[in-house]
């Protein structure tokens, strides 16, 4: 994704930045001695947010609830992982999938308005800004990954689903990533949690409505892919 300079973006990350301000940087870490070191969570806890590079938040983010962390750290990082997310520099270890599955898990729409709301936002503006008007060459799985972050983290993925009727191209790119999954019910990314928006995904995937919306465009890609003349 390539949207650092878009302005919907900075402004959502402005907007977002300025609602968690109010957020306290954790004092301490608890953790399980045995899976995370010293060195780990001095990182963490003396690096400045803005300068928190995508390993160590990813680490965290993996083990978080489990065997590191509270709700309250997790809130304090999550905006440098949305960030970092939005700029593609997070998710070489830890799944976008697994990610959208810890922020359902710190029930975040509980949160105070500003910061859940400023999340909504964010998810928004990586799936419009960052995925939907990028051009595409070649999908390397983004689209799926993007998919399931969102689809586990908020309770309705349908929004996420219609804006691609706005995008024929995008479209068929998910359909493709994910038809040969939906026609055995179930989708392409194994870090699906959230079963309502699962089952919405696969509908949606298999509807007449979307095979008559993406076929044409999909067609053209093959061609394309494979010149075929």
């Amino acid at each position: 994704m390539d949207i650092k300079n878009n302005q919907n973006y900075l402004d959502a990350l402005t907007s977002m930045e300025k609602a968690f301000s109010t957020v306290p940087r954790p004092k301490t870490l608890d953790s399980c001695h045995c899976c995370h070191d010293a060195p780990e969570k001095v990182v963490l806890l003396n690096t400045g947010l803005k300068h928190l590079s995508g390993q160590p938040l990813e680490n965290f983010i993996f083990s978080v609830f489990s065997t590191i962390g509270d709700e309250e750290s997790f809130k304090y990082f999550l905006p440098r992982v949305l960030e970092l997310v939005a700029l593609g520099e997070f998710g070489d270890w830890c799944s976008l999938g697994l990610l959208g599955r810890k922020i359902a898990e710190s029930n975040y729409q509980e949160w105070p308005d500003p910061l859940s709301n400023s999340v909504d936002s964010m998810l928004k503006i990586i799936w419009q800004e960052g995925f939907l008007k990028q051009e595409i060459s070649d999908d390397t799985g983004l689209s799926t990954d993007l998919l399931c972050m969102i689809g586990n983290a908020v309770t309705d993925i349908q929004p996420y689903l219609d804006d691609l009727f706005k995008v024929p191209s995008h479209a068929a790119i998910v359909w493709e990533s994910e038809i040969e999954s939906a026609r055995s019910g179930k989708v392409f990314d194994v870090f699906w949690e959230n079963e309502v928006n699962k089952q919405t995904v696969i509908n949606w995937v298999l509807s007449k409505e979307v095979e008559d919306l993406v076929m044409p465009v999909y067609l053209e890609i093959l061609n394309t892919r494979y010149d075929y003349g």
